[in-house]
């Protein structure tokens, strides 16, 4: 089975409970090139954490950076990719989605692939298409097993496809990463709670229907 997705802790707001930044990687020196910060949060604070038809993970994409190392190619392959930015920066995702798209089939090494496949994955996760973005961060997982942003997202939309299970296997490899993270094993029993109620939802309604079936035969 393969390994499931992830993100690396830092800082934020106050609000929210910090858990990555998406794009981790530097490829040229900053005197080069400055892009944005790109910041994912989730907000575990949400009231309706409790609602099962809710996903107790809320995020909010800040901006995008990421550094093109110079053997990825031209100039125009760098215009591309600055281009695509500054359309996520404007909302415009779709757009910027078929920018990252053209500059991954001139990646040429594992970290260009890496940043770029998070990249499409922010992407996709604005257009709410969360199982696209999930199939970003197991791309990005085939590459780096131990990437933690990955595995993070990929939680964060699976509870939102209510894939609950393989959610909790995703985090269950967060904490095995680092085991001394509060924020993991916060992470972890929110969403041992979030299955909990899922699965008792679901004992009540499988019991409701016998009922039914059997006032129906009587």
């Amino acid at each position: 089975d393969r390994t499931r997705g992830s993100i690396l802790e830092k800082g934020g707001p106050v609000t929210l409970l910090p858990l990555i930044h998406a794009l981790p990687h530097r490829y040229l020196p900053r005197s080069i090139t400055s892009f944005s910060d790109c910041s994912i949060f989730f907000n575990l604070n949400s009231p309706n954490f409790s609602n099962s038809s809710c996903c107790f993970l809320y995020y909010s994409i800040q901006f995008l950076r990421i550094r093109v190392h110079t053997n990825m190619a031209s100039s125009a392959t760098i215009n591309k990719i600055e281009s695509a930015h500054q359309m996520y920066r404007e909302g415009r995702y779709a757009e910027a989605l078929g920018f990252y798209t053209d500059a991954l089939s001139l990646a040429k090494t594992k970290s260009q692939k890496i940043a770029l496949h998070s990249n499409r994955a922010a992407c996709f996760l604005k257009l709410h298409d969360f199982k696209k973005a999930a199939d970003e961060c197991t791309l990005v997982l085939e590459l780096d097993q131990k990437n933690t942003g990955a595995l993070m997202l990929r939680a964060q939309t699976l509870v939102t496809l209510k894939e609950y299970h393989s959610a909790l296997f995703d985090v269950n490899r967060l904490i095995e990463l680092n085991p001394s993270s509060e924020v993991y094993q916060n992470l972890h029993a929110r969403l041992k709670t979030q299955l909990e109620s899922h699965l008792l939802q679901y004992l009540k309604m499988k019991q409701s229907l016998k009922k039914m079936r059997t006032k129906m035969m009587t």
